[in-house]
């Protein structure tokens, strides 16, 4: 028995078993939220900085509460903090505009990075991740069709 990563205690021949070249299979409940969110449409709620080396950096505020925010974040020296998302997350940020679904962003992602496995899921994935902590936040998607292209969105 071995240690991993201090979280506990493994096999190694139970970890040597695992082929990491393996391509896991999507699971039951992953397909559902698949093709649950296939047609929903999302807008950023972050500002985002972009990066020289093509990645995204969103900007997301310390406090979001109506007094903190309102009165406690115009006295901080650094008002936000950045999370920088990799190539993958920042290609996924730049097509969320309020008119794309996560079905077609999936679909430019799997065309974008060719060989990389559960492309559906994994933008899916993400784009839920990013709603739950509030970077994006869904729009109905009759509205979003009826929006200009270039209304600054």
């Amino acid at each position: 028995m071995t240690e991993l990563f201090g979280v506990g205690r493994y096999s190694v021949e139970a970890m040597e078993k695992v082929d990491s070249r393996e391509v896991p299979a999507e699971s039951e409940g992953v397909g559902r939220l698949v093709a649950d969110m296939r047609d929903r449409v999302f807008e950023r709620a972050r500002e985002s900085i972009d990066a020289d080396d093509g990645t995204c950096v969103l900007q997301v505020p310390r406090f979001d509460g109506a007094i903190l925010g309102r009165f406690l974040m115009p006295r901080l020296r650094k008002p936000f903090f950045n999370i920088r998302l990799d190539r993958t997350g920042s290609f996924v940020w730049a097509r969320i505009d309020g008119r794309k679904t996560v079905g077609q962003i999936s679909e430019q992602w799997a065309s974008a990075f060719p060989g990389e496995p559960l492309p559906g899921a994994r933008v899916t994935l993400f784009v839920r991740a990013l709603a739950v902590q509030g970077h994006v936040r869904e729009v109905d998607p009759e509205c979003a069709a009826c929006v200009p292209a270039d209304s600054g969105r």
